[in-house]
């Protein structure tokens, strides 16, 4: 027997869950931006710049100033992580426990409690992982060309 949820309790597990992929996609954001930084050849950039590319000086700035750079990204990657954690888990947990109150008693509690953090904890990791880094990580370790360097998205920082 499900609990059906409240208008307002489902609107707010909408909003946690909108701000889960919305924490992953800012952590896909940061690892594509490390990938483009540590991937960037300045002697590219330098040939993008005698062409008129504007947006390859900013991206030779950065190369030339790696470890700050990188740092930057490190941060992002570890407060978007965070916050993922800190969203996503009582989110998800919330959802799987409103599925398990057909469980007699206190193993309703309890189970339901471990099983909902469990499965909750293994939905964050796997989204985290794949979406989150390996995903940016193969899209921008397979990309060889684009136009502008001071977008992770579209740089030409990795040789091509």
């Amino acid at each position: 027997m499900l609990r059906p949820m409240e208008p307002s309790e489902s609107s707010l597990v909408a909003g946690k869950l909108v701000a889960v992929l919305a924490l992953v996609a800012l952590n896909a954001f940061f690892v594509a931006a490390e990938f483009a930084l540590v991937g960037a050849r300045r002697t590219r950039l330098e040939e993008m710049i005698q062409r008129g590319h504007k947006q390859a000086a900013l991206a030779l700035r950065a190369v030339k100033s790696l470890d700050r750079y990188i740092s930057a990204t490190q941060l992002g990657i570890t407060l978007a992580s965070l916050g993922l954690g800190w969203v996503g888990e009582p989110a998800l947990s919330g959802i799987i426990q409103s599925g398990l109150v057909w469980l007699p008693g206190n193993l309703e509690m309890v189970a339901s409690h471990a099983l909902a953090i469990a499965l909750a904890f293994t939905i964050i990791t796997t989204l985290h992982i794949i979406l989150g880094s390996w995903c940016p990580r193969r899209w921008r370790c397979s990309t060889r060309s684009a136009s502008a360097p001071g977008w992770p998205g579209r740089s030409s920082a990795l040789p091509g």
